[in-house]
């Protein structure tokens, strides 16, 4: 029986063409007072800040809507990594412990993407 993380997952998969691994890679999903939420980095090493997004996953269809949270980071190179700050764009989320949730599924991408040290 697939959960409804899997089905929101495979749809991401689906829509963007991606293979399991690159879905690893590339996003995060995380469940939060029963709801779904994708985080994806959109850099470009050119930047000095570079952004994490998250969305509501059940209501996203494409990156083009606004996110709930961003986190901004920096980063020189591989192994480590300097969070400057998580800002919500939606307010209605901020005191609700979804920083927190979101900042785990930022470890977690991290973590995927072979970034060792975390600093913020």
């Amino acid at each position: 029986m697939k959960t409804k993380l899997n089905i929101i997952k495979q749809k991401f998969m689906d829509k963007y063409c991606l293979d399991n691994e690159q879905a690893n890679k590339n996003l995060v999903f995380c469940e939060f007072n029963d709801k779904i939420y994708v985080g994806l980095s959109l850099c470009d090493s050119g930047l000095q800040d570079q952004n994490f997004y998250f969305y509501d996953a059940e209501k996203v269809d494409d990156f083009c809507t606004p996110p709930i949270a961003q986190i901004k980071f920096m980063t020189d190179n591989k192994p480590a990594m300097f969070i400057r700050r998580l800002e919500f764009v939606d307010f209605s989320y901020k005191g609700k412990g979804y920083a927190s949730k979101f900042m785990q599924s930022f470890e977690a991408y991290c973590i995927n993407n072979n970034f060792n040290h975390i600093f913020g």
